[in-house]
């Protein structure tokens, strides 16, 4: 099960506000690059604008180019909070603030309200990160900020929060980058949507390499 938005109290979100602006200001220089979702002075526009450019640059020069989006289930309901609060620690957030986000994440629970009626069963929450609060936006990219750091030196690519998309005109490059996500969303127990994954073929030459995800054809 998945939870709707969050509603925290006030006076946590102004405690929230000012966690999280500490940490963006520590860390700032942490996050990747590419990452244009929930950082200041990025946004949709700066992603267009550098993914736009690199494609027009990459077709002149190879007259092929592919392009690969990923998108993962539910990211924010499923983010794992042991693994989380591990990579908060590796991405230098400091052990106090780390503690706190622990105690945060920790004896949530939800139930159904429907119309005037809330059913009183209460079903906990051991993943995600609470959607709708101040945090949250901040607490995924840093959790997928590894992801990104590994596709560095492998592929273009650009990101906003959980969507990413990849690109080159070297099929070889292409299908390397598709397993080593494919691989980091196991492992950090983040599925990919599979049916959200999609191709895009590019440019007068190019060959329309077919790809594959865990086995199946990318369509």
């Amino acid at each position: 099960m998945y939870r709707p938005i969050s509603l925290t109290d006030p006076i946590a979100r102004v405690m929230e506000r000012i966690v999280c602006s500490d940490i963006r200001t520590l860390l700032h220089c942490r996050f990747n690059l590419h990452q244009h979702g929930f950082i200041n002075r990025r946004s949709c526009q700066s992603s267009l604008i550098s993914t736009v450019s690199r494609y027009k640059a990459l077709i002149k020069a190879h007259k092929t180019l592919d392009i690969v989006y990923f998108d993962f289930a539910k990211a924010f309901d499923k983010v794992d909070h042991h693994l989380l609060l591990g990579k908060l620690s590796s991405f230098g957030v400091p052990s106090l603030y780390t503690q706190w986000f622990s105690d945060f994440l920790s004896f949530r629970t939800f139930s159904v309200k429907v119309n005037d009626y809330t059913d009183n069963t209460k079903i906990p929450i051991p993943s995600g990160v609470p959607q709708g609060t101040v945090s949250g936006p901040l607490l995924f990219i840093i959790f997928i900020n590894d992801l990104l750091n590994g596709l560095n030196d492998l592929i273009d690519f650009t990101a906003f929060a959980d969507d990413v998309k990849v690109f080159s005109p070297s099929p070889l490059i292409v299908q390397s980058a598709i397993d080593f996500i494919a691989d980091w969303a196991l492992n950090n127990k983040l599925p990919l949507a599979h049916s959200k994954t999609s191709l895009l073929h590019l440019g007068p030459f190019n060959p329309r390499y077919n790809y594959n995800i865990a086995g199946t054809k990318i369509s």
